[in-house]
Formats: C-alpha cells, sequence, structure tokens
C-alpha cells in the first residue's frame, strides 16, 4: 500500500515509530516490522537464484516484455526516419562518489558526438537540460529530446520509444534493463569488475538478456578508455548498417 510522505511528527509516528533507523525508512515501514517480527525465516528473492539457476545454461535469455504496438508507431512518426537512431544513457539519477564511478558525463562522450551518419536519441530519465544543452550547443541536432515523454515515470512510452531505436547505448541502469528485456539491440558500457559474471562468452553477451553485449576494458576504471572503445565500436556498427 503506498502512503502518501510527509515529515510531521505525528506522521514519521505513526507510520515508523518502530522502524530501527531512518535509512530503512525508504524500505520499510511499521507494517513491514511487524511482518518480519512475525515471521520465522526471512528470505531474499536473491537467495532462490542457486536454487533454480546452477550455471549459465539456465539462464535463456530471451525477452518477455512487450511494447505497446499503438505507442510504438506513435514514436516512428515522430522520430527521424532512415536515418541511424542510437538511444543514450550515460548515468543514475543518483549521482554519488561511489556510483560515478560507473558512468560517464556527456562531455566524456563527445567523441561519439563526431560520428557521422547518426542521430542520438536521449534516454537520460531525469533532470539533465544543462546536459541536453551542451550537446546542442556544439553539435546541434545531434541529440534528440523528446520532451513530452516521461522518461522517469513513463514506463510504457518509453518501452515505446525504445523498440523505435537501431542501438541503445547505456550504463547499468533501468534503461538498459528494461531494453534488454524488450530484446532491443543494446550496449551496457562498464567501468568495474561488478558485472564481469554477467558475460556468458567473448563476445560479451549478457546472461539476463541475450540482446546486450556488455562493453568494457581490460583497464577497470579508465573512462577515456572506455569511451575509445564504444566509439570505435559504434564506428564499426555504423560501417556494417550503412
Amino acid at each position: 500500500r503506498k502512503i502518501e510522505f510527509d515529515y510531521s511528527p505525528n506522521f514519521i509516528e505513526k507510520h515508523f515509530s518502530q522502524v530501527k533507523g531512518y535509512d530503512l525508512m525508504p524500505l520499510m515501514d511499521n507494517n513491514a516490522v511487524r511482518a518480519l517480527e512475525n515471521s520465522n525465516k526471512v528470505v531474499l528473492i536473491t537467495d532462490f537464484l542457486p536454487k533454480f539457476l546452477r550455471d549459465y545454461s539456465s539462464f535463456k535469455g530471451s525477452s518477455y516484455l512487450v511494447a505497446d504496438s499503438y505507442r510504438v508507431r506513435e514514436f516512428k512518426e515522430i522520430l527521424p526516419k532512415n536515418r541511424i537512431l542510437i538511444g543514450l544513457s550515460w548515468r543514475s539519477s543518483l549521482a554519488t562518489h561511489s556510483r560515478n564511478e560507473h558512468y560517464l558525463s556527456i562531455q566524456e562522450l563527445e567523441p561519439l558526438f563526431e560520428i557521422d551518419d547518426l542521430i542520438f536519441v536521449n534516454c537520460q530519465y531525469d533532470e539533465c537540460s544543462e546536459e541536453l544543452e551542451w550537446v546542442q550547443s556544439r553539435y546541434p541536432g545531434k541529440l534528440i529530446n523528446l520532451e513530452h515523454l516521461d522518461q522517469m515515470d513513463d514506463l510504457d512510452g518509453v518501452a515505446a520509444m525504445l523498440k523505435c531505436l537501431d542501438l541503445v547505448i547505456a550504463p547499468a541502469t533501468t534503461v538498459a534493463e528494461l531494453s534488454g528485456s524488450l530484446g532491443c539491440p543494446t550496449w551496457l558500457f562498464s567501468n568495474s569488475s561488478e558485472i564481469d559474471w554477467r558475460k556468458k562468452d567473448e563476445k560479451g553477451t549478457d546472461v539476463w538478456h541475450n540482446s546486450i553485449t556488455i562493453v568494457d576494458i581490460k583497464e577497470k576504471g579508465n573512462k577515456k578508455l572506455l569511451v575509445e572503445k564504444i566509439y570505435k565500436n559504434l564506428v564499426q556498427y555504423v560501417s556494417s548498417v550503412k
């Protein structure tokens, strides 16, 4: 049950007085605490993974979501025709020092905007107006932003948009996972070893979604080399589909 949150003392006392710490309040309220206290055992969903998915062959890797066909047609009418369309997201909406090591800035991705014969479509779902303006000032028309689409809350719309794109490039965020679950060709760029286990072959095919290819480098943490790898792969991709 969704609770309309406010920070008044009465509200906190009513819904969160039994929660052991403020850091747990986004995850549970008093109802959840009581449910835990009345339970003999607590099991996380990830605890079941080794029982039902014992090795890479246990993962189907196929798509399992279907976009609204009406909205797909709607976006196809809006987006440029006869152009290579590349969806682009570069970071999470939660920006902390520890998380930022996994992401790239729009400035670091500048080499990609210099590639001819393609257009990028913004898939960054939070406030990013300054970043979009930065691209527009240097590469006019190179990065399309669908202003009428609420990419934070309208996931049906985002799914329909993703199905209209030739390729999606994103870090390990909802964008990449949604794209993969729809079966869209996706490059998930990685800057750490945390998702190395998801690569099921030398090509970097993702174990969860076979339409995702993980793009990374041996020298983890070197963002410059990672961008160079993405750039090189994208140039080859454009040449192969022209």
